[in-house]
């Protein structure tokens, strides 16, 4: 009931302006910025925590005998599916989709940042073990215009404001009408403790 009342004194009072959203847009721009992206598929084979140096260079020549597959005319999704270590791409044929810069541990990511798209890197190590990666496509940093967003912004602003309406409008009543708490009744209404014994 007294949010309807609210509702009830607050709708219709909000209006948004041009101005306003232009005002927004160029105050939080990050707010609109797609970094720059890239879509990458790789080939991990994985090397175990701890091991020995015969088992780094054991994985770097299988990934490097993987990359002639792939120069020599191999699916890269059908290799990923036979040799890949890592469960969550393995069977996507190694697709990692579209990330952005942090998202990857930093080896990988500034190998796959640095390759054009259809390219393949030579094996690259981390401390999973040793990648091949094939970048796909790339997406150059952008920022939405203001005409993408301009709905978005203003419903942003209208519950910005509406919210400023509300509080003002509960302060400006509280002050009209005080509220005093029966502590007494609120004793009667708490639940007794019950004496029975518990279910079995």
């Amino acid at each position: 009931m007294a949010q309807e009342f609210l509702q009830r004194e607050i709708e219709g009072k909000v209006k948004i302006n041009d101005d306003e959203i232009e005002t927004y847009y160029k105050g939080h721009g990050e707010e609109f910025a797609n970094p720059e992206s890239v879509k990458a598929r790789h080939i991990l084979l994985t090397v175990p925590e701890g091991a020995d140096e015969k088992a780094w260079k054991e994985a770097e020549s299988k990934a490097r005998d993987i990359k002639k597959k792939l120069k020599n005319g191999g699916d890269f999704a059908e290799l990923a599916k036979e040799y890949s270590d890592d469960p969550g791409s393995k069977n996507k044929g190694g697709d990692l989709g579209f990330f952005t810069k942090g998202r990857m541990v930093p080896e990988f990511e500034s190998v796959a940042f640095s390759l054009k798209p259809g390219e393949l890197s030579d094996p690259v190590k981390t401390s999973f073990g040793y990648h091949i990666i094939e970048a796909q496509e790339k997406k150059a940093a952008s920022t939405k215009t203001l005409a993408e967003v301009q709905a978005q912004i203003r419903q942003t602003l209208q519950r910005e404001k509406q919210q400023q309406l509300q509080d003002a409008l509960i302060e400006k009543l509280k002050a009209k009408y005080p509220v005093k708490v029966n502590k007494d009744l609120l004793a009667e209404d708490e639940p007794q403790e019950s004496t029975a014994p518990p279910a079995k």
